[in-house]
């Protein structure tokens, strides 16, 4: 995850991110990994900033650490969209931080087409370039969000490793979920 600024162990696996304790709309993380040091890295993907949905997180945290007790490290992914956002709430005794990442500064249409050369070349994404590609909706472009994700989703169809290209079409899809058209989402899962 060096790609994006996030410094923690190495990932070792992913967790299950159902936390049905929770009394919120909304009770599924986006991500959890399993960290080499024993801990978890939370990541959230958002288009939009409100203090609400960083309360929510707080609250994801929360009932992940009481159920499983173990240090968790949470980072929001913000949408090219978003320049600020506010990382830090204090409630008194209860103190939470989300670190932020902005995706404005990188230029999608840039990496898309990077990787789509190697991609029609065969050539094998590394890590960080599959980072990317999973991403790149949320990144700076001259495209409308759900067009660049349905072409990441395309894009990633023509992978010719089976398990590299459903974990990344499965990955875009998971955070394009908020963007993405229902029926188009519906397509994906049946390819």
């Amino acid at each position: 995850m060096d790609f994006y600024g996030i410094d923690t162990a190495p990932i070792v696996g992913v967790e299950p991110t159902d936390l049905p304790v929770i009394d919120v709309n909304d009770s599924r993380m986006d991500f959890v990994f399993l960290l080499e040091d024993d801990s978890y890295l939370h990541i959230e993907f958002q288009t939009t900033f409100k203090i609400s949905d960083l309360e929510r997180f707080k609250l994801y945290d929360a009932a992940l650490y009481d159920q499983k007790k173990r240090r968790i490290y949470t980072y929001v992914v913000y949408g090219a969209d978003i320049n600020e956002a506010e990382e830090f709430l204090d409630h008194g005794s209860i103190q939470y931080r989300a670190h932020a990442i902005y995706m404005k500064g990188y230029d999608g249409d840039v990496i898309f087409d990077r990787l789509a050369k190697k991609i029609h070349n065969r050539e094998t994404l590394t890590d960080e370039e599959q980072l990317q590609l999973i991403f790149l909706p949320l990144m700076h472009t001259k495209k409308e969000r759900e067009e660049l994700a349905t072409d990441v989703v395309e894009l990633a169809h023509q992978i010719e490793d089976e398990n590299q290209r459903f974990r990344l079409i499965g990955a875009t899809v998971g955070i394009g979920d908020k963007f993405l058209a229902d029926s188009y989402i519906k397509k994906c899962w049946r390819c």
